[in-house]
C-alpha cells in the first residue's frame, strides 16, 4: 500500500522548509492517521472492510499533524483528550454509529 501522507505534504502543509524536524513529523503523521482511525472506528485504506482515504480524512490528518507540530505540550488535559472541531467535522461523517 502507497504512502497515506508522505512526509512531503505534511511538511508542506506545514509550512516546514528545513529536514531537522523529520523523524518528529514522520512520528506526527502514523500519530494523525492512529487518530483517525480511532475516531472513526476503522482502517483506512485500500483493502476490503477499510474506510477509503477520502480527501476530507486527508485533510483532517494534515490538520491535526500541523496542530501536533505547533502544539508540541497540551495547555490541559481537556484539550489533550478532545479532537479539534475542524478535524472533528471531517472526520465524523466517516464514523462508525458503534463508535463513542
Amino acid at each position: 500500500m502507497a504512502e497515506l501522507i508522505t512526509l512531503d505534504e505534511a511538511k508542506l502543509h506545514c509550512r516546514i522548509d528545513s529536514s531537522e524536524d523529520d523523524p518528529l513529523i514522520t512520528v506526527y503523521i502514523a500519530a494523525s492517521l492512529e487518530a483517525c482511525c480511532k475516531h472513526i472506528g476503522k482502517a483506512i485504506g485500500d483493502e476490503a472492510g477499510q474506510q477509503p482515504f477520502t480527501p476530507g480524512i486527508k485533510a483532517g490528518c494534515l490538520m491535526f499533524i500541523s496542530m501536533l507540530y505547533e502544539y508540541r505540550t497540551s495547555i490541559s488535559d481537556v484539550e489533550a483528550k478532545r479532537v479539534p472541531f475542524a478535524i472533528e467535522s471531517l472526520w465524523s461523517v466517516y464514523r462508525d454509529l458503534g463508535v463513542m
